[in-house]
């Protein structure tokens, strides 16, 4: 115990010489803390260099998306614009295809495309002036000013829009077309599905009827198409124009529709038939009736579009008439 009291003692002692030697507690543990601090500071720094950097590298890489984004502002637009058209348009097509007519007709097909056409319209039109289609874009830079720059853009967003579209309605329906099919992708035929995605000509058309449908149809949507343009007054509704042309593609599929299905624009059909060829229906998607894929749909619409706008301009002249004589 003396032993015990004596180094307590010894420790009191060294105590109270460190307590009158020394710095107050204190300051005895600041040369620590501050050299704990100063551990901390440089992985603060070290930590701080990283976040800084990558911070940095984000910032780049996020004004590399937007400038991207923004560069390519109009077509993507056009993607997006012409990808809700198609979701309505291939989606009605399906469900009335695969339910034996019983969720839905050929009228409520005609309705759908037209409201994907509206939808499609709004979500675009602010942008890139929503054209969804290969022919309107080429008949507007024949007739309206349209640059020729810009064509193929347009036309590849248009493409890539319906072909995406037509992926995910596939996806969709893919356990109905199983059981429609048979799990056999057919072209023609009864349990054909490949008319869900893209357009057939009836069995009773020729490869030139089935041409001059097209081009007769999509003449009449440019005409109709520049007329809507042209109503400027200020009297009209604000959507108007998109209402407008949504009425025109429902009047032309219930009209005009029936023969060939009334594609009307080359990326609607195009970019749907080349996703059924890569979706396993083969290389008949395209062959069929006279490679009716390969040209009618293409080149009809391009060249009717190209005519209804020398229609338009030929008739209605509405830039000699006076203001006060427009009605509209």
């Amino acid at each position: 115990m003396s032993a015990a009291l004596d180094k307590q003692a010894s420790t009191e002692t060294v105590v109270d010489m460190s307590s009158e030697t020394s710095p107050p507690p204190h300051h005895t543990h600041t040369a620590v803390d501050n050299n704990n601090q100063k551990v901390t500071d440089h992985v603060v720094e070290q930590r701080g260099e990283h976040v800084d950097e990558y911070l940095r590298y984000d910032s780049q890489h996020a004004s590399a998306l937007y400038k991207l984004k923004h560069r390519y502002r109009e077509e993507l637009a056009e993607f997006f614009g012409t990808f809700i058209m198609m979701i309505f348009g291939n989606g009605v097509c399906a469900q009335v295809s695969l339910h034996n007519g019983k969720n839905g007709e050929y009228l409520s097909i005609s309705f759908a495309w037209g409201f994907g056409v509206l939808f499609g319209i709004l979500a675009a039109g602010g942008i890139s002036g929503a054209h969804l289609n290969p022919a309107v874009t080429i008949m507007n830079a024949v007739h309206s000013g349209f640059p020729w720059r810009k064509v193929p853009g347009f036309v590849a967003g248009q493409m890539l829009g319906a072909f995406t579209a037509a992926a995910v309605v596939f996806a969709n329906y893919r356990s109905a077309i199983r059981v429609f099919d048979g799990d056999v992708r057919q072209v023609t035929g009864p349990q054909a599905t490949a008319g869900i995605f893209a357009t057939y000509p009836q069995p009773y058309l020729t490869p030139a009827g089935a041409f001059f449908s097209e081009f007769i149809a999509t003449a009449i949507l440019a005409i109709g198409l520049l007329s809507i343009g042209q109503q400027k007054s200020p009297d009209r509704p604000k959507y108007y124009a998109p209402v407008a042309v949504a009425l025109l593609v429902i009047a032309i599929g219930m009209a005009l529709g029936a023969p060939t299905g009334y594609a009307l624009n080359p990326a609607r059909d195009f970019g749907p038939r080349l996703f059924t060829l890569v979706a396993g229906y083969g290389t008949e998607t395209f062959s069929t009736a006279s490679y009716y894929g390969c040209w009618v749909t293409i080149f009809g619409p391009i060249l009717g579009g190209i005519f209804g706008g020398y229609v338009y301009r030929g008739f209605l002249d509405y830039e000699s008439v006076e203001p006060e004589s427009k009605t509209v």
